[in-house]
């Protein structure tokens, strides 16, 4: 693998870089399985650091920034190898790989700040995100379809980028705070009719 395609260590000035206009380094005519797990996994690093969870999001102020893996995992060791020895206000991250069955089970959807829900799941999406209600879970899913339908962040591959649309109304029911920043990298933002 090129040296190129290890290259998601962001700073503010290099994210935007790399964004440019709603885009990240994910440039190639096809979109390589494994450059597209990276590129996601860098992706769900940089949300969590430009996101802002309310205080009881976490049981103490020690407490691991979780992302979670709900169906089919498309990463592999990348997500956990992308947030190793990373922080983000001072918090360390924790992989979770959930169990299969686990879109039925509320308690361990919650347990997450971050869950990132599988295509392979597309037909529970509405049961999950009903579980999940306004709990505070940053939910990134993939397609075009997933923002529209109540996700927050959904990868969605445009001219051969993968960039991402944005549920702003599912995000300020979750109490979460997105950084205007990020906000303003999205490709789509939903609903289409508020400014």
């Amino acid at each position: 693998m090129s040296q190129r395609a290890y290259r998601f260590s962001f700073s503010w000035a290099a994210l935007t870089l790399a964004w440019g206009a709603s885009t990240i380094a994910a440039r190639a005519q096809t979109v390589d399985p494994i450059k597209a797990a990276q590129v996601k996994a860098a992706y769900l690093y940089n949300f969590a650091k430009f996101t802002k969870w309310p205080d009881k999001a976490f049981p103490d102020a020690s407490a691991p920034v979780v992302i979670g893996v709900l169906g089919a995992d498309p990463f592999g060791e990348t997500l956990d190898k992308t947030v190793e020895g990373k922080t983000v206000e001072n918090r360390k991250f924790l992989v979770k790989r959930l169990p299969p069955r686990s879109e039925d089970d509320r308690t361990a959807l919650r347990s997450c700040h971050i869950l990132y829900i599988s295509e392979s799941l597309q037909s529970r999406w509405g049961p999950i995100l009903e579980l999940l209600g306004d709990a505070p879970v940053l939910v990134v899913g993939e397609s075009d379809e997933f923002a529209a339908a109540g996700g927050m962040l959904s990868f969605v591959l445009s001219a051969g980028n993968i960039v991402f649309h944005l549920n702003r109304d599912s995000v300020e029911r979750s109490k979460l705070q997105l950084s205007s920043k990020l906000m303003k990298l999205a490709k789509v933002v939903y609903p289409k009719d508020k400014g």
